[in-house]
Order: structure tokens, then sequence, then C-alpha cells
């Protein structure tokens, strides 16, 4: 499953994030960190994926998680590590570094509170963001979208 995700050989854990793949701001969000990010390291799946569905069934606790879910997977595709909701947004502003990495102060903020906010924003997004979900393609990363 691995070498499905990356073509070198895995040193550590390979963090995944996996995204609603049928959301504009979500295919969006994933656009953003493609554009900004320093190191070409994350790997991206669909919730409704392969790999999706295989993390909700080993675990239980993401069943009902309609949520960005960032995954740190082992040599063998299990997950050592998950951040759901607005802590897998506080990976991926580390993720991407530089100025963002500011936004990792919002640690400060009691985690209830920010998945509160988190919910609320999710809730609405496909209200709020109507146009019809733009699938991220471009040529040479398609091989860092796992199934």
């Amino acid at each position: 499953m691995i070498e499905a995700m990356n073509s070198r050989e895995p040193t550590g854990p390979i963090s995944v994030l996996l995204f609603d793949g049928d959301c504009a701001l979500c295919n969006g969000a994933v656009r953003f960190v493609l554009n900004h990010e320093k190191t070409q390291d994350l790997r991206f799946a669909k919730l409704t994926g392969q790999l999706g569905r295989r993390l909700r069934n080993l675990h239980p606790e993401l069943q009902d998680v309609d949520s960005v879910i960032w995954a740190d997977l082992d040599a063998a595709g299990e997950a050592v590590h998950l951040d759901i909701r607005s802590a897998a947004v506080i990976r991926v502003v580390r993720y991407l570094g530089g100025g963002w990495s500011l936004l990792q102060a919002l640690r400060i903020v009691p985690r209830p509170l920010r998945d509160w906010v988190y919910d609320l924003v999710a809730r609405n997004r496909r209200r709020i963001f109507q146009s019809r979900p733009c699938p991220v393609t471009s040529t040479g990363i398609e091989k860092r979208f796992l199934k």
C-alpha cells in the first residue's frame, strides 16, 4: 500500500490529508496547500476513497466524521496518529511552515471552541460555497493523490 503512496522508500510515517472530494471548499483547501507548501511530502485522499473508507472502518471514532482528517501512516498503511477538525487544520498550517505556521497559535483556544467554529463552517459549506467542486488536477501531482 505504501508503494502506491510514495515512490521512494518511506523512512517514517507518511502524512495524508483526507478531504471531502465533493466539496468546493475542501477542493479549494487542497489546491491552497499544493500552492503554498514548501515540500511535497503530504499525500491526499478522498474521505470516500479506498483509503478513507479503510481508515474509517479501522477507527470507529471516525465513522460519523465529515471533516478533514490528517493521518500519519506507518509503512504498512496503518494509522499511527489521527487529527480531525481544527486539530487537522493546525497540522496543515504547521506543514505549510513560514508565516502560515503562526496560525498554530490557535492551539491556545480550547479545542471544543475551535471545533465548534470548524463545525459551523462545515455544516454550511455547501450552501456558502455553491460552485461545483473542481477536481484538483495538475501535471505531476496525481501520484500524490491516493485511492
